[in-house]
């Protein structure tokens, strides 16, 4: 975005991280439709277990990657604060509060990954 104006940049910043994460939930509610019928059809001897785990394994993915979206959104979300004065209200319950955005469901395998 050379030649750009550095508040264009940030808006563009925020408008791309909130379209990613659109996309990802919409992914994760497919992805977890699919995991549910490939469980059933598992149940019925109609499809093999490794599907139900590749299925699975690829919501996670999803998930993670939905996560990482979240936070992008919260950071251009601040940085843009940052540039039109907001800076008061971020963390406070206004432009970067992550009340509500901590999952209640976490895997040893998540919980590793966000150590790293």
């Amino acid at each position: 975005m050379a030649g750009a104006r550095p508040g264009a940049a940030k808006l563009l910043d925020l408008y791309a991280a909130r379209e990613t994460e659109t996309v990802l939930k919409q992914q994760a509610e497919t992805q977890a439709r699919l995991a549910e019928l490939l469980g059933k059809q598992v149940e019925a001897g109609a499809a093999a277990q490794v599907e139900l785990t590749q299925a699975r394994i690829n919501l996670n993915t999803t998930r993670l990657a939905l996560q990482d979206a979240q936070r992008q959104t919260c950071e251009a979300r601040a940085q843009l604060a940052g540039r039109s004065g907001a800076r008061d209200r971020v963390g406070r319950g206004g432009v970067h509060s992550r009340a509500g955005r901590f999952p209640t469901e976490l895997t040893t395998l998540e919980v590793r990954r966000r150590r790293r």
